[in-house]
C-alpha cells in the first residue's frame, strides 16, 4: 500500500512508478486506483509481458477499477528497451481504456510509459 502523502506531486508519482516497474526485463502494466479526492486507494501490476510488449485487458482494468471503488485511475506501463515514446499501440489502447472508463464514470488521470531514466505522460502530451 502506498499513501496519498507519497504521491503528492506529479514527480513523486512518476518516481514512485518508476520504482515499482521501470527496473525489469519483461514489460508491467501498472494502474493506480484513487478516490474522488485523488487519494490512492490501491495499486496493482495487471499484466505483465516480454521485452516487446503485452497485452492489456481493458475488462480487467474496468473490473478492478469498479471493484476497488476507484473515481479515477492511472495507468503506467515501462519500457525496457529504454525508448519511452509511445507506440501506436500504446496510443490506441490509452484512448480504448479512457472511453471505456468514461461510460462508467471513472477518469482515467493520465497514462506514464517509465524507463530506468526517462518517462512520458500523456496528458502531459496533449494525448489524453
Amino acid at each position: 500500500y502506498v499513501s496519498s502523502e507519497e504521491l503528492d506531486s506529479p514527480n513523486k508519482v512518476v518516481d514512485w512508478i518508476r520504482y515499482n516497474i521501470a527496473f525489469g526485463n519483461e514489460e508491467r502494466f501498472l494502474v493506480v486506483f484513487l478516490n474522488s479526492h485523488c487519494n490512492v486507494i490501491k495499486y496493482e501490476i495487471l499484466f505483465k509481458g516480454g521485452k516487446n510488449g503485452t497485452t492489456i485487458g481493458i475488462d480487467t482494468v474496468l473490473r478492478r477499477a469498479i471493484l476497488n471503488k476507484a473515481s479515477r485511475i492511472i495507468v503506467s506501463h515501462n519500457h525496457p528497451s529504454e525508448n519511452v515514446s509511445p507506440s501506436v499501440e500504446d496510443v490506441r489502447v490509452t484512448q480504448q481504456i479512457k472511453e471505456s472508463c468514461g461510460a462508467i464514470g471513472i477518469e482515467l488521470l493520465d497514462h506514464i510509459i517509465v524507463s530506468k531514466t526517462d518517462f512520458f505522460s500523456f496528458k502531459n502530451n496533449s494525448l489524453l
